[in-house]
C-alpha cells in the first residue's frame, strides 16, 4: 500500500550493520529517509518507540508457501519462493506470476526450477525465467542425482551470474528417511539417513562447481540478432548444439557431406565464433568467476 505520509520513529534503538544505536528514524513514500541523528518534520506522524528496537524486516530465502499475514506478522518482508509449487516454477510465465503477487506491500522472489518439473533430467529455460523475475535456481526438495545434469546446471548458472540452492542430501542414502540415523531411530525403527549423506552430496556439488568454473577459456561469439541474447544462448528448445573442433576446415567439409544424405540434409549450421583469450560476452573470466563467486555475500549484505 502507498504511504499517505512520512513517519519518523522517535527514542528507538535502531539495529544497524555496525551494532544497535539510539536514535531516529524517519520514512517517507515507503523508503527510509534518514536514520540516526535526524529529526521529525512538520507534518510527520510521530511515533515513539519508548526505547524499543527498531530492525531491518527479515529476508526468508527458502520458504515453500506464501503466508502474507503471518509474514508480516513475524516481521518478513522478502521471501525466495521455492519452486516446488502445483505447477513447479519451471516455466517464464509461472515466475513472473509469482514475482508480482506479493507486491506493493510484500516482495517474493521466485527460484526457477533447476530442470524442468523438478525431474532432474531436463534443464529448465533458466535465462528466460530470470528475466522474468526469478532471482536464482533451486532444485527444490529433490537431489539431481544425476552429475552430468547437475553439471549442466551449475554451468548455466555461472554463465547467467545466479545463486543456485540445493538439496543436498544423497537421494541414495537418505530415501524414505524420516529421521537421522541414531540410537532414537533405530529403538523407534525409523528409515533414517546417515550424516555421510549430506556429506557425500556436498562434497560432490562443490567438485561439479569448481569444473563449472575451471575451463577459464574465453570465446568471441556473435548471436542472431532475431533472438534475444538469452533465448539465443540459453534456449533448451531449439535443438541445437555447440561444439568446438580444432580444425573448422574439417569440420565444414564433414558437415558439408552430411547435407549430401537425405536423412541429414536438414540439419542447418554455422559458425557462431571462435575459442581462446580470455573474455566472453564482454567481461574477462576473472571478472565472471569473481561476479560468480561474490555474488551471494553482496546480495545478503545489500
Amino acid at each position: 500500500m502507498k504511504q499517505t505520509r512520512p513517519i519518523t520513529f522517535v527514542n528507538g534503538k535502531l539495529v544497524t550493520p555496525e551494532g544497535v544505536v539510539e536514535g531516529t528514524l524517519r520514512i517517507a513514500d515507503g523508503m527510509i529517509a534518514s536514520i540516526g541523528a535526524g529529526e521529525a518534520q512538520p507534518d510527520d506522524e510521530v511515533v515513539d518507540a519508548k526505547g524499543k528496537l527498531l530492525v531491518p524486516g527479515i529476508v526468508d530465502l527458502g520458504v515453500f508457501a506464501v503466508d502474507k499475514p503471518a509474514f508480516h506478522f513475524g516481521g518478513i518482508s522478502r521471501a525466495a519462493l521455492m519452486p516446488d509449487q502445483s505447477p513447479p516454477l519451471d516455466l517464464p510465465s509461472r515466475v513472473n506470476y509469482i514475482a508480482k503477487s506479493g507486491k506493493p506491500d510484500f516482495w517474493v522472489h521466485p527460484l526457477a526450477a533447476a530442470t524442468r518439473g523438478l525431474g532432474g533430467e531436463e534443464l529448465g529455460e533458466v535465462a528466460l525465467m530470470r528475466e522474468a523475475g526469478a532471482r536464482g535456481i533451486a532444485t527444490g526438495r529433490r537431489w539431481i542425482a544425476d552429475s552430468g545434469v547437475m553439471l549442466r546446471v551449475l554451468s548455466y548458472a555461472a554463465m547467467l551470474d545466479m545463486v543456485v540452492v540445493v538439496h543436498a542430501e544423497d537421494g541414495g542414502l537418505a530415501v524414505n528417511a524420516v529421521a537421522s540415523a541414531g540410537e532414537m531411530a533405530t529403538r523407534l525403527g525409523l528409515p533414517s539417513a546417515p550424516p555421510q549423506a549430506e556429506a557425500l552430496a556436498v562434497a560432490r556439488d562443490i567438485a561439479l562447481a569448481e569444473m563449472a568454473m575451471a575451463g577459464g577459456i574465453g570465446a568471441e561469439v556473435e548471436w542472431h540478432q532475431d533472438y534475444t541474447q538469452a533465448q539465443w544462448w540459453f534456449g533448451e528448445d531449439q535443438g541445437r548444439y555447440i561444439v568446438t573442433v580444432p580444425d573448422t576446415q574439417a569440420l565444414n567439409e564433414a558437415l558439408a557431406k552430411g547435407t549430401e544424405n537425405e536423412d541429414t540434409a536438414s540439419i542447418g549450421f554455422r559458425r557462431i565464433g571462435k575459442t581462446g583469450g580470455d573474455t566472453l560476452f564482454g567481461k574477462t573470466i576473472a571478472e565472471l568467476k569473481a561476479a560468480h563467486t561474490s555474488f551471494f555475500t553482496e546480495w545478503m549484505e545489500g
